[in-house]
């Protein structure tokens, strides 16, 4: 498969300590932080286009501290509806932006316990966006509240495993932060403050077909989206009348490339409902020799 190298850049993440420490143990904290910064990563491109993908190289490894230079680099699998567009070139630099954002409300936080406190961050992260992107930023849809909650919540548990003389460093151009093990996520307070809501987001995935029982006059299909399945309904009725025409072919194991819109619902205590799929549009038809039928749309 060929890539296309869009931009890289380098950041710092450091396992700082004061005594002597069992190697094992100092590289599965630094490899839990690193994960959920993937995260971040990946959840941000997706806004954009699932093609996108983030990897990583590894350019200089120090043990006095588990000192680690990585080189990120954001990649794209071919595709004629993105390649155009000058605007990836800057996402690199925005998601180093994001994950400084997000590290240094943590450190500047003792406890997140209020939704009005990352409703702010979510909007500081949103001119971050605007100011870096600039006119193209409306092409990066912008996040659930839920998803970068989540987000937060993982980065406070991997920081949560931290020993008392531990610090998390994350050196950036935009600057250094440093957290610890004493932040705290109150969830119920947080839960309870958001009451009764219902928040959407949408996102560019590929969701692959897992049966047929779902392709006839049901409503609902069924999907697998990365390790997970779950049922979405498809609104787009352009594509549905084709379907139902059998203008082209479509099996199992055969994939979609779609608009997903996610709408998240809490009731009071602060419970979640599982949250509703929506298809607001398919893009393409995917299947699994890759083969793209360009006759279809």
């Amino acid at each position: 498969m060929q890539f296309m190298i869009i931009t890289e850049d380098e950041f710092e993440l450091n396992l700082l300590f004061d005594k002597k420490k069992n190697p094992k143990d100092a590289f599965l904290k630094i490899s839990d932080a690193f994960n959920c910064l993937n995260m971040v990563d990946d959840y941000y491109l997706s806004l954009a286009d699932n093609s996108l993908i983030v990897s990583y190289e590894l350019t200089n490894l120090e043990f006095s501290s588990i000192k680690s230079k990585i080189a990120q680099i954001i990649r794209e699998i071919p595709d004629e509806a993105i390649r155009d567009f000058d605007w990836k070139k800057l996402l690199g630099h925005f998601l180093l932006k994001v994950k400084y954002r997000l590290l240094r409300f943590l450190e500047e936080t003792q406890e997140v316990n209020t939704v009005l406190s990352i409703e702010t961050l979510l909007q500081e992260v949103e001119v971050d966006k605007k100011l870096i992107l600039g006119k193209s930023d409306y092409l990066l849809h912008e996040a659930s509240f839920f998803v970068f909650l989540n987000l937060i919540e993982k980065l406070i548990s991997s920081a949560k495993k931290l020993s008392d003389d531990e610090r998390l460093e994350y050196k950036t151009e935009f600057g250094t932060v440093r957290i610890d093990n004493r932040i705290s996520f109150n969830r119920d307070n947080i839960f309870s403050d958001l009451g009764n809501k219902s928040l959407s987001n949408e996102t560019t995935e590929i969701l692959k077909i897992k049966s047929t029982d779902f392709l006839s006059s049901e409503k609902m299909w069924a999907f697998k989206l990365n390790n997970k399945s779950i049922n979405a309904r498809i609104t787009d009725h352009n594509w549905l009348r084709r379907y139902y025409q059998r203008d082209f072919p479509l099996l199992p194991n055969d994939s979609l490339k779609v608009r997903l819109k996610v709408t998240y619902s809490t009731i009071d205590k602060g419970e979640i409902y599982a949250p509703h799929y929506e298809i607001t549009e398919v893009i393409d038809v995917i299947y699994p020799e890759n083969l793209q039928m360009d006759t279809l749309f």
